[in-house]
């Protein structure tokens, strides 16, 4: 495995979307960071002092320990991130911040990180979790472990039978 350090040359390589002037295809080769500490944000999975991270396009792959042994068969570019860490995080999404119900019972707040929680009836932390946004769907994973959905229209959440107005 040839693992590189972080320079110009293997941003320029990571930044690069298109090969051979092709603009209708995504040619990005796979990214893995290699030996870093990284927090999953996710109380289920945990942290982890050294692991790797494998990101294909712009979504998280994988992550833990061992993933760089099939990075090469993967044709990835492999980082070496030893002494660095690692926080995935949502970034720049216009439906981050506090989304309150038509009654006012239930509050929910998206936040950059990626989790989410929620006041109902005024009990703090009824529920919390993470969240995925694509597009104009939400995608919602408990920390109790279950899943639930929701979809934004006309500057509205519409989630589990509620229909929610930012704050």
């Amino acid at each position: 495995m040839t693992t590189r350090t972080l320079d110009e040359a293997v941003l320029a390589e990571i930044t690069a979307d298109t090969a051979g002037g092709d603009t209708t295809t995504d040619h990005r080769r796979p990214l893995t960071f290699v030996d870093a500490t990284i927090h999953t944000l996710d109380p289920v999975i945990g942290d982890f002092a050294t692991a790797d991270l494998l990101l294909g396009g712009d979504v998280i792959v994988a992550v833990g320990p061992g993933l760089h042994t099939a990075a090469e068969d993967d044709g990835a570019i492999v980082v070496d991130c030893t002494g660095l860490t690692i926080v995935p995080a949502v970034v720049d999404s216009p439906y981050l911040g506090m989304w309150i119900d038509e009654t006012g019972f239930i509050h929910q707040e998206l936040t950059a990180d990626g989790r989410y929680d929620e006041t109902r009836g005024g009990r703090p932390h009824a529920y919390q979790g993470s969240f995925w946004i694509h597009g104009d769907r939400i995608v919602y994973r408990d920390d109790l472990g279950f899943w639930a959905y929701g979809r934004f229209s006309d500057d509205v959440l519409h989630h589990a039978g509620y229909a929610f107005h930012r704050r």
